[in-house]
């Protein structure tokens, strides 16, 4: 029945995929965390009751089996415009091409997109093309989306020229606002803690960008 209400959703929900994506994720710790307790319950020469399991284990299921169908009939439009446009109209696509991958879950059957919007969106910083407000904001969260320190830090600085003039805090699939994000994600990557909690696992891993070629 759960696989079958998924079914009905990933046809009819736009961010059943994300929604998905969460349940699963939740899953997955929750899984780790019962199999750690069971450890310790062995270490007390104690039975762990195996039905604890089926909670997180269905969600898993569910979760995974979530993001792939409603990924799977999607087909979406390329990750960047392939007719000529304007930055703000570039960036606006690419933004929206963005969103809409994470929403359906998309961005997990082809992380390519990803790559390939941020290489575009390099491109155009490089040349300084990103200077209105809503432009900044638009890049830092691709950029955001990246992989290393030096990427975040560029979309926590996007980010914060963009607040500086008012644009919309909050990306559209957070409720935090987008300077916390990109911070948070830039200290983690420096091996440091994050500062507003909003990365979840709160885990420091350094994470350098190689060199450039």
């Amino acid at each position: 029945m759960a696989l079958a209400l998924a079914v009905t959703l990933s046809f009819s929900t736009q961010w059943f995929g994300f929604a998905a994506l969460l349940l699963g994720y939740f899953g997955a710790i929750l899984f780790i965390g019962t199999v750690l307790a069971f450890a310790v319950l062995r270490l007390f020469r104690k039975r762990p009751v195996l039905r604890a399991l089926v909670l997180p284990l269905t969600m898993t299921l569910i979760g995974t089996s979530g993001v792939v169908l409603s990924a799977w009939p999607s087909k979406p439009v390329p990750p960047i415009p392939e007719q000529a446009m304007s930055t703000s109209g570039e960036l606006q696509y690419i933004h929206d091409t963005d969103q809409a991958d994470r929403g359906s879950g998309y961005w997990m059957i082809d992380p390519k997109r990803d790559r390939i919007r941020l290489q575009r969106v390099k491109t155009l910083y490089s040349a300084w093309q990103i200077t209105e407000p809503m432009d900044q904001y638009h890049s830092a969260l691709i950029y955001q989306h990246g992989t290393c320190a030096d990427q975040f830090q560029v979309a926590y600085e996007l980010a914060t020229e963009a607040a500086a003039h008012g644009i919309p805090a909050a990306g559209q699939l957070s409720i935090a606002p987008l300077t916390h994000v990109t911070y948070d994600r830039w200290q983690l990557s420096l091996g440091k803690q994050q500062t507003y909690g909003t990365q979840f696992p709160p885990v420091p891993i350094r994470r350098p960008c190689p060199p450039a070629r």
